[in-house]
């Protein structure tokens, strides 16, 4: 499998549709899992963006888990 490229990459983080389906909470574990391989297949092109993907993480998908969880709790 070839690695992606710049394109690929931008069409899948950021103000892409990986993030439109984080914002509408669908299926988030298909998300990170997508987000896995892209790392496992292009390192060279992620390499450069660790912290800047582990801050969007963080910030977009598991702060909005959070947020549900304590949601249903209420």
């Amino acid at each position: 499998m070839e690695s992606l490229g710049d394109d690929d990459l931008t069409s899948l983080y950021g103000t892409s549709q990986c993030s439109k389906s984080c914002q509408l909470k669908w299926n988030v574990p298909t998300i990170l899992q997508s987000l896995g391989c892209i790392a496992q297949w292009s390192v060279s092109d992620l390499g450069s963006q660790v912290e800047e993907i582990t801050s969007y993480i963080c910030q977009k998908i598991i702060q909005v888990l959070e947020l549900t969880i304590d949601s249903l709790a209420c």
